[in-house]
C-alpha cells in the first residue's frame, strides 16, 4: 500500500510538472511569474516539504532588492520562487539542464559565462562589466534579484569564500547605490526524511536537498538525474525537507570602504546564523584541475 501511495504521488508530481512546463512555454512577463510562483509552491507541497520563513524580505517602492544567500542546491531557487517573483544569477551551463534550464530561462536569469581558457585581465574585466550591466538592467526593470556569492553549492557543513564582483553594483562612483537594497539571506536544512539535521555536520539526509561539488574530489556528489530521482523517492516515501530561510536586516554599502569588506562581513553573518565555520580544510583540497570556471572567480 505504501509503494502504491508513493507511485501515485510520483505520477501526480510528474503530471503537474508537465502541465506547468506547457503553460510556461506560451507565456512571459508577470503571467509567467505568477505561474512559476504557484508551481514552486506546489512542488514544495507535493514533496511533503516545508519552508520556514524567518524575518521579512524587503520590497521597497522605487528600489529593488539584491538578496545575497549561501547556496546548497538548485532547489534554493525553488524556495525563493515559492515566496515571491525574483530573478537569479546562474552559471550558463544551467541553461542547458533539462527541466531546470527552461524554468531558469523564463525567470529573468542572468547566465554567467564559463570558460576553459585563461583570459587576460582586460578580457575578464570586459565580461564582468557586461554581466554587471545585465544584472543592473534586470534590477532597473523592476525585478528583485537573488545572488549566491559563493559561486558554487556546498553540502551545508561549510561556506565558501564569497566572490565580491557583483557587490560593486551596490556602489556608484564610490557612493552607495540608493536604487538597490542589499539584504543578506541564510538557508539551512532543519529536517530531512523526518530527521533533524545537525548544524555543520555531514548528513546523507541533507544530501537529499544539497547538490554540491565535493571539495576533495572536485566532483558532484551525484549526477543530477540520480540526485533528483533519489530526492523524489525519499521525499514521497518518508517525507521531504524542512528548510529555514532567514531574511536578515539589510546591509548599508555606505558603511564599507570597499565591496570586498562587505562580502566578507556578509559571509561571517550567514556562517554564524547557519552554525558553520569559516575555516575550510584546505589540506584536503586537491590542486585545481582544468575545467570551466566562473569568470567571477576572484574578480574584483
Amino acid at each position: 500500500m505504501k509503494n502504491l501511495r508513493t507511485a501515485f504521488k510520483m505520477a501526480n508530481l510528474i503530471g503537474r510538472t508537465a502541465w506547468y512546463l506547457m503553460r510556461l512555454r506560451f507565456v512571459k512577463g508577470p503571467k509567467a511569474d505568477r505561474i512559476a510562483t504557484k508551481w514552486m509552491k506546489d512542488l514544495i507541497k507535493l514533496t511533503d516539504s516545508k519552508v520556514n520563513v524567518i524575518g521579512k524580505p524587503v520590497h521597497e517602492e522605487g528600489r529593488q532588492t539584491l538578496f545575497m544567500s549561501n547556496h546548497l542546491s538548485y532547489a534554493d531557487c525553488i524556495v525563493f520562487r515559492s515566496l515571491f517573483p525574483c530573478g537569479f544569477i546562474a552559471s550558463e551551463d544551467v541553461e542547458k539542464w533539462p527541466v531546470i534550464g527552461p524554468i531558469a530561462s523564463k525567470q529573468n536569469t542572468v547566465f554567467i559565462p564559463q570558460v576553459t581558457r585563461k583570459l587576460s585581465d582586460e578580457e575578464k574585466q570586459a565580461v564582468v562589466d557586461e554581466t554587471k550591466a545585465r544584472v543592473q538592467t534586470m534590477l532597473d526593470s523592476g525585478s528583485d534579484v537573488v545572488l549566491f556569492p559563493e559561486g558554487r553549492m556546498t553540502d551545508g557543513t561549510m561556506i565558501h569564500k564569497f566572490r565580491p564582483a557583483l557587490f560593486s553594483l551596490l556602489n556608484e562612483n564610490g557612493k552607495a547605490n540608493d536604487r538597490i537594497v542589499a539584504q543578506p539571506v541564510s538557508l539551512k536544512i532543519r529536517k530531512a526524511g523526518g530527521e533533524v539535521i545537525e548544524n555543520g555536520k555531514p548528513s546523507p539526509l541533507r544530501d537529499l536537498y544539497a547538490w554540491y561539488t565535493n571539495i576533495e574530489t572536485r566532483k558532484q556528489n551525484k549526477s543530477l538525474p540520480k540526485h533528483l530521482w533519489d530526492a523524489l523517492k525519499q521525499s514521497l516515501s518518508t517525507g521531504g525537507v524542512e528548510v529555514d530561510i532567514t531574511f536578515h536586516e539589510p546591509m548599508n554599502a555606505a558603511n564599507y570602504d570597499n565591496h570586498i569588506d562587505m562580502a566578507d562581513d556578509l559571509r561571517r553573518l550567514i556562517a554564524n546564523d547557519i552554525g558553520v565555520s569559516l575555516d575550510i580544510p584546505t589540506d584536503k583540497i586537491k590542486p585545481k584541475q582544468k575545467k570551466a570556471d566562473s569568470l567571477f572567480n576572484g574578480a574584483p
